[in-house]
């Protein structure tokens, strides 16, 4: 399983990418689909998972390991597979 700090790494990365893609399309009159929506995920998702890294959230220090493992898996394929859709975490 992957570590939280190269998550949030791979997560800032695709910010970047999408925030520039926003911005080329924009300036030269390309839809942008839902890429706002997906550029705010990443944020949130990079808020979360900082706050939980730096022990200010710690949920996921209150939790059994074999669901922090759990929760962090699906967050990683989230990130690899996701289609841009609405994501919904209950912790």
């Amino acid at each position: 399983m992957r570590k939280i700090d190269e998550i949030i790494c791979d997560l800032k990365n695709e910010k970047k990418y999408l925030g520039e893609t926003i911005n080329n399309r924009t300036m030269n009159n390309i839809p942008i689909g839902d890429m706002p929506e997906q550029y705010k995920e990443c944020e949130r998702l990079i808020e979360i998972l900082s706050a939980e890294r730096e022990g200010r959230l710690a949920v996921l220090n209150d939790i059994p390991d074999d669901a922090r493992i759990k929760i962090l898996e699906t967050i990683e394929r989230i990130k690899n597979e996701g289609s841009g859709g609405l994501i919904c975490i209950l912790l």
